[in-house]
């Protein structure tokens, strides 16, 4: 259950920015905004949370004259909540407990192979097709690389994924996430053999809105809490922002806050994919019917 009880008479006679956040704990609050420069907000609760986050008067919902935002405390951008009520009938239209990414890029496959491809069946053959010949391609590629017990996890990891990038087998996107994975631990290289393989697997019966596709792809951005942390680690030493031109990129930001933003796209865009289904609920009947 969502702790949360809809504020609808403070919202709406409210003269500031309304922000509701979501938490990782399922907590909803919300908070009367005091901009900073007319783009940005801070909060804090506590020693418990802190974090910088970025308005975007686009995904603004108004309640008389007040603008509403919606956000999840782990990503600095605002959340197109009518969007993510697209993604929860996207899961349930194709009976999905849990959107993944690779859901998304088949499903927009899918779309793309019925503008020229009009029958279902038929449509679904050519994606099969297509997947069948990117899982071949990649298990070649393994078998040939092997598993040399000379060669460091992480190094055969990365030797793996920059040669699928290079010829188009993975994004990017998907090679930093990966990357991150085998790098902390959280993954050894035969179960980044294994993650590549699932990719593959089909698990949609029918296409993503175009809109849908290009949000979720498109939504990104820095960690808040890590933000306001290297705001304050700023603040604190004997320089301040003068630091920023005067030491060295190695030593002057912690390894924690780099990482943070350089995969901040691809956590923000799974942040989105596990709390569709919290925002839906908050909202309840006030969002319309895809």
């Amino acid at each position: 259950m969502l702790s949360f009880s809809f504020p609808e008479m403070e919202i709406h006679n409210a003269k500031d920015p309304i922000c509701l956040m979501i938490f990782p704990s399922r907590k909803i609050k919300a908070y009367k905004l005091r901009a900073i420069g007319g783009n940005y907000f801070y909060i804090r609760e506590g020693k418990a949370f802190k974090g910088i986050f970025e308005l975007d008067p686009t995904k603004a919902y108004h309640f008389g004259k007040t603008p509403c935002y919606v956000f999840d405390s782990r990503n600095c951008l605002p959340i197109d909540a009518i969007l993510v009520n697209e993604i929860n009938h996207f899961a349930r239209t194709n009976r999905l407990a849990k959107v993944k990414r690779k859901d998304v890029d088949h499903a927009g496959r899918l779309r793309a192979i019925l503008s020229r491809v009009p029958k279902m069946d038929d449509a679904m053959r050519v994606l099969n097709e297509q997947l069948k010949k990117r899982l071949d391609k990649i298990t070649k590629v393994v078998e040939e690389i092997g598993q040399p017990q000379d060669i460091d996890q992480r190094e055969l990891g990365n030797i793996l994924t920059n040669y699928l990038v290079a010829n188009d087998l993975i994004t990017v996107e998907e090679k930093g996430e990966l990357d991150h994975l085998v790098d902390i631990g959280k993954m050894d290289y035969t179960e980044l053999i294994g993650v590549l393989k699932d990719r593959d697997i089909i698990r949609i019966e029918s296409p993503i809105e175009l809109n849908t596709q290009v949000f979720l792809e498109s939504f990104g951005g820095y960690n808040p809490e890590q933000m306001a942390n290297f705001a304050e680690y700023l603040t604190n030493i004997d320089r301040g922002l003068r630091t920023l031109t005067s030491v060295p990129v190695k030593t002057w930001m912690p390894a924690s806050i780099i990482m943070a933003l350089l995969i901040g796209g691809s956590i923000a865009f799974m942040i989105i994919l596990n709390s569709s289904d919290q925002i839906g609920s908050m909202f309840g009947n006030l969002m319309p019917k895809p």
